[in-house]
């Protein structure tokens, strides 16, 4: 409880829990995170690599990446800063999800976005495969986006949006 500096470790499984802030100050790598309800992860301007499962029930604060490298894994409602899906298999979203900059999904892998809506602050770059039946929306300033297929698209805020390749829209654009 109250604030708490994390130590430097390679942790399997990490769970926050209790009232006020977890600060971390290194590079985390982690297999499963679950950040529990009152508890807030904030990870500065350090990178967090997470090779299992995310659950955020909580708060996260972040200015880094947060890389997804395992093979399944299921992330839940969170606010990210900017996102990377590496390794294989199937990243599956649980709730909505936001990112404030950049999305990344490599070759070889599935972001399943399920029935949510997404928000993304800045550039789609999609080099795998993404999969939804809900909605993507893009409102940021200057974004670019590449090759995807999409159910229902939003585009807001100002600026201009750079579509780099082919765009399959399976419901409405807005």
């Amino acid at each position: 409880y109250g604030e708490q500096n994390i130590p430097n470790y390679k942790y399997g499984h990490i769970r926050f829990s209790g009232t006020g802030q977890k600060n971390i100050s290194f590079h985390l790598l982690v297999h499963d995170i679950s950040i529990e309800n009152g508890a807030t992860l904030n990870a500065q301007n350090f990178p967090v690599t997470i090779t299992g499962n995310w659950s955020n029930n909580g708060s996260f604060i972040s200015t880094n990446e947060v890389l997804f490298q395992g093979n399944d894994q299921i992330i839940s409602s969170s606010t990210f800063s900017s996102v990377r899906f590496n390794g294989n298999g199937t990243k599956s979203a649980t709730g909505n999800i936001i990112i404030e900059k950049d999305i990344t999904i490599d070759n070889g892998v599935t972001f399943d976005g399920g029935s949510y809506h997404h928000s993304i602050g800045r550039n789609w770059n999609n080099n795998g495969t993404f999969l939804s039946s809900g909605v993507v929306e893009y409102n940021g300033a200057e974004q670019t986006i590449s090759s995807s297929t999409f159910n229902t698209i939003i585009f807001s805020g100002g600026g201009t949006k750079k579509i780099t390749g082919n765009l399959t829209i399976g419901g409405n654009v807005n």
